[in-house]
């Protein structure tokens, strides 16, 4: 999600810097399908935060994710 629509190949530039990860696991999941979901906190011009949930099996959240990231000039 922060990346938005640039190109994320080897070398290519505007990749943004992540600054700040905090992960909360709250479950365990050991087979099937995970599913991560990504949201803005912030999409500011210089700085974006963004929460990512991943939840398992029947919607059950295994880790809650949020990180920040300065954007590429």
């Amino acid at each position: 999600l922060a990346i938005g629509s640039a190109d994320a190949a080897p070398g290519a530039s505007g990749f943004p810097l992540a600054i700040g990860l905090n992960a909360a696991f709250l479950g365990n999941q050991k087979d099937g399908v995970l599913t991560a979901t990504s949201t803005f906190v912030k999409n500011g011009n210089t700085l974006s935060v963004v929460r990512t949930t991943v939840t398992g099996a029947s919607g059950r959240i295994v880790a809650d994710v949020t990180t920040s990231h300065v954007r590429a000039r």
